[in-house]
């Protein structure tokens, strides 16, 4: 009978409530380099914050091996705990470890959801343990939970745009569980310059990523915005386009002191780098047409509009986000010609704005 209530109690009804209860606990999620599903992450992460597994020794194939070797020597009675508190972690990391839906709404100030959207865009769920462990330690000490979570967002972002390997992630996990202090040692190893260097070549899944969250943090402390949450449903523009030779031969390329570069071959390796640089990139609340965006500077700002009103729609008409509609703004005040200094100019800007949202030193 006692056996009989554990199971119900903290199996049954933690992992086979309901058909939506073992579908989420089936759902396959990615881990490391490979993809397991939701229990087995569960188990592996409970098992790391425990102690009996080692990321840097063990494997996940070893995870039934050493449960089984961790209760060996356990009387009925602190079996019956063990489980308990298999039961209370996987509640938790139902609750806690978020995935996101195409409806769900952002905001800057959300701490939580904004670490779980970071990592689950940069497809990162080594670093679960140590977000679980923080939860059981800092539930009722929110400033502390929410300085941790600053530390491995930022660890995350930099690393990222830096393109630095996440190998070493697991080993990581297991240093930050023993010593939270080693998070900020971490940040430290990847420079300001560093990041620098990786938004000059950025590629679109994390240009969006961190676009979309410039423009909540914009939205978050300008006073007169009054929509502060937004869908992550934005399409990514070049606004030089990287088909450019077409529509924009007869802009002359330039340097970053806008000095015009002659020699062809180093033009064109000047102008083809822009294009990818986090400065030439911004958000638009639907796609361009093809033709529209692989057009020249004024036909993609204006569109292409034919007699009867209903042309093929240009950024201006898609410019619902701040970090857009800045863009047509300069336009419209005269800023006309889009070429590698003004890329360049926004570029600067851009770092330095992404700088201090995720800084050396937090």
């Amino acid at each position: 009978d006692k056996v009989l209530s554990c199971y119900k109690k903290n199996w049954e009804q933690v992992f086979e409530d309901s058909t939506d209860c073992i579908e989420y606990w089936q759902t396959e999620t990615t881990s490391g380099r490979v993809k397991r599903n939701n229990i087995e992450v569960c188990l592996y992460s409970f098992a790391v914050v425990d102690g009996f597994f080692a990321p840097v020794v063990n494997k996940l194939e070893e995870l039934p091996q050493l449960y089984k070797k961790r209760i060996e020597n356990f009387l009925p009675d602190t079996i019956l705990t063990f489980i308990e508190q298999i039961a209370n972690f996987a509640k938790m990391y139902k609750e806690k470890i978020v995935a996101f839906e195409a409806s769900s709404l952002f905001e800057f100030n959300n701490f939580e959801q904004r670490l779980f959207h970071i990592l689950n865009v940069c497809v990162v769920t080594t670093f679960n343990p140590y977000i679980l462990k923080l939860y059981q330690q800092y539930s009722n000490k929110p400033e502390i939970l929410k300085l941790r979570f600053k530390e491995l967002e930022t660890l995350i972002i930099r690393r990222a745009i830096a393109r630095e390997n996440t190998r070493t992630y697991y080993t990581w996990c297991a240093e930050f569980l023993k010593d939270e202090s080693a998070v900020a040692k971490r940040i430290a190893e990847t420079s300001d310059d560093r990041v620098a260097v990786g938004l000059c070549d950025i590629n679109n899944k994390l240009a969006s990523l961190i676009l979309f969250w410039i423009e909540l943090n914009r939205r978050y402390t300008d006073e007169k915005t009054d929509i502060t949450t937004l869908k992550y449903s934005y399409s990514l523009e070049h606004i030089l386009p990287r088909t450019w030779q077409n529509s924009w031969a007869n802009v002359p390329v330039v340097d970053n002191n806008g000095k015009e570069i002659k020699d062809k071959e180093e033009a064109n390796r000047v102008r083809n780098e822009k294009c990818y640089e986090i400065g030439n990139m911004t958000l638009l609340k639907s796609k361009l047409n093809t033709s529209i965006s692989n057009s020249e500077f004024a036909i993609k700002m204006n569109g292409n509009p034919n007699s009867r009103g209903n042309g093929k729609k240009g950024i201006k008409d898609y410019a619902e986000l701040k970090i857009t509609k800045e863009i047509v703004d300069n336009y419209e005040n005269g800023k006309t010609i889009w070429n590698e200094q003004t890329i360049n100019n926004r570029t600067i800007k851009l770092t330095n704005e992404i700088l201090t949202l995720w800084p050396y030193k937090i």
